[in-house]
């Protein structure tokens, strides 16, 4: 039996944030500078499993290459932000007005016949206004 495993462990890079409005100080070409980190990854037939060692912070500049060491400050600066709290959730939205029911509408004596819309045709089955020429009910969908 043969059995081919590919495999191995391989530097992979990650941009973390693009740092807007900064220059870069070997070029001074703005808005180039990212903040990247190069992490060793597992990967098992070419597809990243498992990140086996999370690299040190630094910043690059995409028109020149220029690269920076791992600073103090971005190392505290990135352990601030993972130590702060999260901020409170923002207050639910005020509550809706309750429900009010119609007033009951009054029934007509038992004598009287029932109100006629202007147009004289209502639906026998929902009791509601339609136009002459309508073969259906807009509002319950029956046949007139």
């Amino acid at each position: 039996m043969l059995f081919f495993f590919i495999g191995g462990i391989a530097p992979r890079t990650r941009t973390l944030r693009t740092l807007l409005g900064q220059r870069c100080p070997a070029c001074a070409a703005p808005s180039t500078l990212r903040e990247r980190r190069t992490d060793q990854v597992l990967s098992v037939f070419f597809i990243p499993l498992w990140t086996l060692r999370q690299g040190i912070p630094f910043l690059s500049c995409d028109n020149c290459g220029w690269t920076s060491g791992p600073s103090a400050s971005l190392l505290e600066e990135r352990e601030q932000q993972q130590q702060q709290p999260l901020p409170p959730p923002p207050p639910p939205p005020p509550s809706l007005p309750p429900f009010r029911q119609p007033p009951p509408q009054q029934q007509p004596h038992a004598g009287s016949p029932p109100p006629q819309p202007p147009h004289g045709l209502m639906c026998p089955t929902c009791m509601r206004p339609v136009q002459p020429d309508f073969a259906f009910c807009p509002s319950c969908g029956r046949a007139l």
